[in-house]
This record gives C-alpha cells, structure tokens and sequence, in this order.
C-alpha cells in the first residue's frame, strides 16, 4: 500500500509540474546589413526596456435602438465585462520586469558589451531638451488596459510626459541619431507584451447578433500568453506602439542605420497551466415595442434602454503567472540575443 501511495504521490508531483507549459519561441528578424555591427564599438544603450501587462479588461458592447422593420421601436442595449486578475500585486509586476532586465545586461556583458549608462547618454545633443526618467513605478496611463513596468535603477529618456502621465515619443525612430551620438555604439530597444485574456465570440454568434439586431454580446476567454500583436496608447498624432520586440542599430550618419536589427515573434506563446480555461460573457437584449399605445388618434412607441455588467475576479497562483511569463520572456531573449551576437562575434 505504501508503495502504491508512493507511485500515485509521483504521479500527481509530474502531473502538477508539467501542467504549466510554454509554447515554442519563433522569432522573424527583419533588417540590413547585419554584418556591420562588426564595425560598431562594442558597447550597447539600452535605449528603452519596457514590460506591458495586461492584468484587468473593461469591454463593453452597445447594440443601438431606433425603428424596426415592420414597425415599432427598439431601445439601445449595453453589456459590460470586466475581468480582474486576483492574486499578483504591483511588487510582483516590478519583481519580473527587474528580473528579466538583470538577466538581459548579464547576457550582453558576457557577449563582451559595455552597457553605457544615462550619465553618459545625456551628454549627447540629441537628448539636451529630452525628459530623463527612472523607472520602478508602474502606470496605467501609457497604454489603457494595460499597466507598463519600466526596471528600476534604470533610468532612460523621453521626449515629454504630458498631464495624463503618457510619455511622448519621437515622431520618427530615434536610433540611428543616439547611435551617432554615442560615437557608434548600438541602441537596444526592447518590449514585451503579456495577455491573459482574448476575446472569443465566434464569428457564426456575431453574424447572428447582427442579423437579429438588439443584442449586445462581449465574450472573453482566458489566454495567458507572450502576444505578438501590438497594444497602442497616446493620441492620433503621437501614437506609441508596444509589441513583444527587441531591436539593435549601429549608425554613423543620423539619417539611417548602418546595420539593423529587429525581432518580433512568428506566433504568440501560449503559457498553459497558469489559468483555467474558461468562457466569459456578458449579453444583454434590447426591450422592444412592436405594438404601441394608443393616445386617442396617435400611437405612441416607447422602448426603455437596458444595461447588464458582468464583474469578474479570476484568482491565479502568482508564482504560477510570474514563472510562466518569465520562462516565456526569458526564451525570446536568449533566442534574440544569441541571433544578434551571432553577427558581432569575430
């Protein structure tokens, strides 16, 4: 029986440990003249290191009222879902983003990198009416939904920070000007952009809402992954995009790059195990008067606007969810920084 109990106690351990799984790491490098960083000082600015987290959503869907065919009026209807993860805190969002941007100064040391510091990059003239910020505080206000977590004891540059507390970017990508500054050394920029949630209304349901009319539908479904589309912030004329990305540029004039590098991910990475895989909705029908009420020779319609919320907590281990996006994370730079030492090493 012991040894029974014993085989079963294994069983469950593997079980549990190979639960939490994530997917393949695939990479597409897009650039020139690669082959040129071989020329460039073997010294690297970190120019940005930024982690984006998606940690709540607040979606709503509104299916608009007015007359309908064959009569009658219909009112508008409006459903709220708004999903919160439970169980990490904010030191747990610093904790990773620390941890990762450590991890990456480690690496590119060994790859035989001096890693130039603020001090030394604010002397530049390209930078003279620029912001210098530090990191370790999180905000909520660069990308809405989603909360960006720069290290701390990293500090780095903007072009302004307006009221709402967004950080303004340049028009153009700035690289090649730092570079130059810099006396050629590289610019590393690096991103990355963690989900939990998709949204998951099937397209057959959204056809059918559309064809029916008055019905305000949002689904959601948990997806913890390392995304490789894009989260935006900021206004028309001064857009920051945010994509799980790290890019590497060596220039000696201001106009171009001499070399450049950029990976992106092929596909998103699942991190599996993390959440249970679940559906949620929030669906509301609009109220409809077909008939009327009679006011002597009128007929008055009258339909009143309806509103549904659905407010969800979704509890997680937060070693679970911090392990995960960490194995994740960490995957794509290895694979990264491996790729672009390749074409600096002798």
């Amino acid at each position: 029986m012991k040894k029974l109990l014993f085989l079963i106690a294994i069983m469950l351990a593997v079980g549990i440990a190979s639960a939490q799984t994530v997917g393949t790491v695939e990479f597409k490098d897009a650039g020139y003249g690669q082959k040129k960083f071989k020329k460039a000082a073997k010294r690297v600015y970190i120019a940005q290191f930024r982690v984006v987290y998606q940690l709540m959503i607040d979606w709503s869907e509104t299916a608009k009222g007015g007359r309908t065919l064959g009569g009658g009026v219909r009112g508008n209807a409006t459903s709220r879902l708004a999903i919160a993860v439970q169980g990490v805190e904010e030191d747990d969002l610093q904790e990773m983003t620390d941890k990762l941007y450590n991890d990456y100064v480690a690496k590119l040391q060994a790859g035989g990198y001096e890693v130039i510091t603020a001090d030394e990059a604010g002397k530049i003239d390209f930078y003279s009416e620029f912001e210098r910020k530090s990191g370790g505080k999180l905000s909520q206000a660069q990308f809405p939904g989603y909360i960006m977590s720069v290290p701390a004891g990293y500090e780095y540059f903007v072009k302004r920070t307006d009221k709402k507390g967004r950080e303004r970017k340049t028009f153009l990508d700035d690289s090649p000007k730092i570079s130059v500054g810099l006396d050629g050394a590289v610019v590393a920029k690096v991103n990355y952009v963690v989900q939990f949630v998709k949204e998951a209304e099937s397209a057959g349901s959204k056809m059918l809402g559309k064809t029916l009319g008055g019905i305000a539908k949002v689904v959601a479904e948990t997806d913890y992954r390392l995304d490789k589309n894009g989260v935006a912030g900021g206004t028309t004329f001064n857009v920051d995009v945010a994509s799980t990305s790290a890019s590497y540029c060596y220039a000696t004039r201001k106009i171009a790059a001499d070399a450049q590098a950029t990976y992106r991910l092929k596909k998103t990475v699942p991190i599996d195990g993390v959440f249970e895989k679940k559906k949620y909705k929030a669906v509301e029908t609009a109220q409809s008067d077909i008939w009327g009420t009679d006011y002597g020779a009128i007929r008055v319609f009258s339909a009143d606007n309806t509103f549904y919320e659905n407010l969800q907590a979704i509890p997680v281990e937060k070693e679970k969810f911090k392990n995960g996006f960490l194995d994740a994370a960490t995957k794509f730079m290895d694979a990264t920084v491996k790729d672009f030492l390749s074409y600096t090493s002798n």
